[in-house]
C-alpha cells in the first residue's frame, strides 16, 4: 500500500519501511534454503552479478540496516504545484515543503499565500526522495526493485520444477500469485502522486486509468462485421494518416451515433500508443490533455494525431476568439456538431480535418463537406502538448475587459 499512502507522510514511510524489509528478506530467505536447491550458486550467483552495481538494489541493501525517517526525506523532496484557470493561464513552480506536511496542508499553505481566483484547477505533484538515493523518485525505485527482485523469484520457481504458485492473491488486485516481473499497480503509480482540486467548488478531481488490448484478431473480426469496412490508420506522420483516420471517424459514427475522444503518439511514422480519453467537463479535459503531454514526454513521442467530436460555430465579425470574454462554441445557441482530427508535430506543423454533421428525426448522420485547417497558431487544447515540445508560436490571451 505504499503508493496508495503517498499523499500522507506518516503512512508512506511506515508501508516504505516495510516494503523494503520484506524485498530484502526475500533474499535473505532464499540464501538460508539454497541446500534445497541443485546449482543454486550457479544461478543465484549469476543474479547477484546482475544487480552488483544497480544503486537502487544497493540502497535495499544499505537501507535494510536502517528506518527511512523524515529527516531523510527532508533534502530532496519536492511538490510541484501547476494551476490551470484556463487553457492559457497555466502556471507551474517547484517548492519545498516539510515532508511532515500532507498535501491538504500543502494546499492550504498555497491558497492562503496566494490570491488565486476560485476557477480552474490547482494540481500538487509529490516527489518523495531518500537521502540515500538522491536521483530516483520513491515509488520508481521500490518498482524497480520489486522487478529485479521478481526475476529471481520466478528463476527460482523454474529451477524446482514449480510452475505455478498456489499462494492466495491479495486484496489489491494485481497482487496475485501469478510469478511474473511486474505489476502494472506499481509502473502506473502517477495517480498516486497528484491531487487535483476544483477550485470552484473545492472537490478533489479524480483520475483512473484502465489498461485494454486494442490490437487483438476478435476485436478487428468484431468491428469489420460492425461497421462493414476495414479500420485503416495509414501511413506516415502524424499529418500524413489525418485523411484515412478522418473516414475511420465517419464510419463509426454513422453506426454508434457517437465518437469516443483518443489520441494516438507517434514517433516518427510509427504509431506508439493509442490512448482514448474521457472528461466530464473543460476542467477534467485540461487534466487530460496535461496527461496526455506527460505521456509523450515520456514515450519521447514527436507526433500527435488528436481524435473526437467537437462543437463549432461561425466567428461573427469582430470577434477576437482569444479574448476570454468571446462565448465558446459549446455555450452558443448556433452550435453544431462535428468531427474531427487533429495533427501536431514536434517540429511544429499542425493540421485538422473536420467535418460537420446533422442529424435527422431518426438519428440517422448526414456530413458536411470536409473542411481542412493548417494552423499559424496553436490551438488551444493543443497548449499542454505545446509547452512540453517547447513549440510555438503559443496564444497569449489579452488581458480580460474591466
Amino acid at each position: 500500500m505504499t503508493a496508495e499512502s503517498y499523499m500522507s507522510p506518516d503512512g508512506f514511510r511506515l508501508n516504505l519501511n516495510a516494503l523494503i524489509q520484506n524485498l530484502r528478506n526475500v533474499t535473505w530467505l532464499l540464501q538460508k534454503r539454497k541446500s534445497n536447491f541443485a546449482n543454486f550458486q550457479e544461478w543465484y550467483g549469476a543474479w547477484q552479478d546482475s544487480v552488483k552495481s544497480d544503486p537502487v538494489m544497493g540502497w535495499i541493501v544499505q537501507a535494510r540496516n536502517r528506518i527511512v525517517k523524515e529527516a531523510d526525506l527532508e533534502i530532496h523532496s519536492e511538490a510541484k504545484v501547476r494551476i490551470s484557470l484556463d487553457w492559457t493561464h497555466e502556471f507551474e513552480k517547484t517548492l519545498q515543503f516539510p515532508p511532515r506536511f500532507n498535501t491538504r496542508q500543502i494546499l492550504a499553505g498555497i491558497l492562503t499565500a496566494n490570491a488565486i481566483p476560485p476557477a480552474g484547477t490547482i494540481t500538487i505533484n509529490r516527489r518523495w526522495v531518500d537521502r540515500g538515493l538522491p536521483e530516483w523518485e520513491l515509488l520508481d525505485a521500490t518498482s524497480h526493485a520489486y522487478d529485479q527482485i521478481a526475476r529471481v523469484i520466478y528463476t527460482t520457481h523454474q529451477e524446482a520444477g514449480v510452475q505455478s504458485c498456489d499462494l492466495p492473491s491479495r486484496q489489491t488486485s494485481c497482487v496475485s500469485s501469478d510469478i511474473k516481473r511486474s505489476m502494472i499497480c506499481m509502473d502506473s503509480a502517477d495517480e498516486n502522486r497528484l491531487l487535483h482540486v476544483d477550485l470552484h467548488s473545492g472537490d478533489r478531481i479524480t483520475e483512473s486509468r484502465v489498461a485494454f488490448d486494442g490490437d487483438s484478431d476478435e476485436l478487428t473480426r468484431r468491428a469489420l462485421k460492425k461497421y462493414g469496412g476495414k479500420f485503416d490508420v495509414g501511413s506516415g506522420d502524424a499529418i500524413d494518416r489525418l485523411p484515412g483516420l478522418l473516414k475511420n471517424a465517419k464510419m463509426v459514427l454513422q453506426v454508434d451515433k457517437s465518437h469516443i475522444t483518443f489520441a494516438y503518439h507517434l514517433i516518427d511514422d510509427r504509431i506508439v500508443a493509442h490512448l482514448p480519453i474521457a472528461f466530464s467537463d473543460q476542467a477534467a479535459k485540461r487534466l487530460a490533455i496535461q496527461r496526455l503531454a506527460e505521456e509523450a514526454r515520456r514515450a519521447r513521442a514527436n507526433g500527435l494525431i488528436f481524435v473526437g467530436e467537437q462543437w463549432v460555430a461561425f466567428v461573427k465579425p469582430g470577434e477576437d476568439l482569444r479574448h476570454p470574454s468571446v462565448v465558446p462554441a459549446r455555450e452558443r445557441p448556433d452550435r453544431k456538431e462535428a468531427i474531427a482530427v487533429t495533427g501536431m508535430t514536434k517540429d511544429g506543423r499542425i493540421k485538422q480535418l473536420q467535418s460537420i454533421f446533422e442529424r435527422d428525426e431518426q438519428g440517422n448522420i448526414t456530413f458536411w463537406p470536409e473542411v481542412e485547417k493548417e494552423y499559424d497558431h496553436v490551438p488551444n487544447f493543443l497548449l499542454p502538448i505545446a509547452r512540453v515540445w517547447g513549440i510555438g508560436p503559443f496564444r497569449e490571451a489579452p488581458p480580460a475587459a474591466p
